[in-house]
């Protein structure tokens, strides 16, 4: 499906291996009429869902629905997968999800700083911040790294929902490729 076109949109993905490892989807192509309390009643079994957002607080189309099991997650997935929903149809697949000592926190609030990670995500060893230009602007993105796998498995499943800053932010492991 790379480089399908969805309802006019050029839609790009990496597809990862062919099992479920999460229990959360990525859901793209979603139409900015769609809220997060919209995904979570048409997702059946959902226990929440984040649109991440532009600064202007406008979706970026894309989301992530959470599910109390991955076995919940596939099921719904293969039912979802190109439904429409709002006018848009729905491409979903699941979160990857990599065995990693470094999560990937995103949709960051402007006002969060490398200060409050580092309170928020106790015992992290180190909290970097994307910015993505000369002026320091953030790209809401930052790398949180533990000192084991274990303990950022730890971290990501008793952070799960958590709104930092006035934002609920979506937590993964980062994978070595996007940690260059």
């Amino acid at each position: 499906m790379k480089g399908a076109e969805i309802d006019g949109n050029r839609v790009y993905t990496e597809f990862s291996r062919s099992t479920y490892h999460s229990n959360s989807l990525f859901v793209g192509n979603l139409s900015s009429r769609t809220s997060e309390l919209s995904l979570v009643r048409t997702f059946y079994g959902a226990s929440s869902a984040s649109i991440i957002r532009k600064q202007t607080g406008e979706s970026k189309g894309f989301g992530f629905v959470t599910f109390n099991s991955f076995e919940a997650a596939k099921a719904v997935a293969d039912v979802m997968n190109g439904v429409k929903m709002d006018g848009n149809k729905l491409y979903i697949e699941p979160e990857k999800n990599y065995s990693s000592d470094t999560l990937l926190v995103e949709n960051l609030s402007l006002e969060t700083s490398e200060t409050s990670l580092q309170r928020a995500f106790d015992g992290a060893i180190d909290v970097t911040i994307i910015c993505k230009s000369e002026n320091g602007e953030s790209k809401k993105t930052a790398f949180i790294q533990y000192g084991s796998i274990e303990a950022a498995m730890l971290a990501i499943s008793a952070m799960k929902g958590l709104e930092l800053d006035g934002k609920k932010v979506h937590m993964c492991f980062a994978s070595p490729l996007k940690r260059l």
